[in-house]
């Protein structure tokens, strides 16, 4: 079981749409994913080797 995850949450028309991007093992892997969607560099976590 993976404790962490990336979601995209958006609300258009009043509604909130919600979209998982992934679920990781660790904190790193989740905020790697995370800068990768902003454009930012984080070292490789534990998930890359899994």
């Amino acid at each position: 079981m993976k404790d962490w995850a990336v979601a995209h949450i958006s609300i258009q028309d009043g509604l909130f749409y919600h979209r998982s991007e992934y679920t990781f093992f660790s904190l790193n892997g989740a905020l790697k994913h995370f800068c990768e969607l902003t454009g930012e560099k984080i070292r490789d976590p534990i998930d890359d080797y899994c």
